[in-house]
């Protein structure tokens, strides 16, 4: 009888630590990392958006942005 009784008391603690601390940790860690995916993924698409923008944009000059150089000499 003593026995049986350490033996369920032994997977009690066992479980209450597995229940407590280990499977919420992981649970943390598994959804965090989904997260981070989804993140990276919409980073990612926000790049590509950007990205085919830009040409259209780089494309049209505008008159006055840019203004000559002209070195002045001291007499």
């Amino acid at each position: 009888m003593g026995f049986i009784l350490k033996w369920v008391l032994i997977i009690g603690i066992i479980y209450y630590i597995l229940n407590r601390y280990i499977f919420p940790i992981f649970r943390i860690t598994v959804s965090s990392g989904r997260r981070m995916e989804q993140m990276q993924q919409q980073i990612s698409e926000m790049e590509q958006k950007m990205a085919q923008q830009q040409p259209a944009k780089s494309r049209r000059k505008r008159d006055g942005d840019y203004i000559d150089y002209e070195e002045v000499k001291k007499k």
